[in-house]
């Protein structure tokens, strides 16, 4: 038994090719498939929704080298070196992000 498309394109299993079948082939050739133009709009909002996603994801991540800061001022203490390489490198992504999705 092989496939055939129907003259209305739905693929049926027949054990010879009825008239005015097609066969897999024959019906890609005359129906290739249809690939959509790239909708600028759609590209950009989500990438606005990429941008915001990873804006929120850098909040949290810089929650613990701010508290772990903030504890440290706080205290009179120097906060730890590595907390404000973090927080500092967490602020620069987020400016460039924002930065981006001001262009958008």
């Amino acid at each position: 038994m092989a496939v055939f498309f129907s003259p209305g394109g739905n693929p049926e299993i027949w054990d010879e090719k009825p008239d005015g079948y097609f066969t897999p082939s024959e019906w890609w050739a005359a129906h290739p498939p249809v690939i959509p133009e790239p909708d600028p709009e759609a590209e950009r909002l989500a990438r606005i929704a990429e941008i915001k996603a990873e804006l929120d994801s850098l909040d949290r991540r810089g929650e613990r080298s701010a508290q772990s800061i903030a504890l440290a001022v706080a205290l009179g203490e120097s906060p730890d070196a590595a907390d404000i390489e973090a927080a500092q490198n967490i602020s620069d992504r987020k400016d460039e992000l924002r930065a981006e999705l001001a262009e958008l």
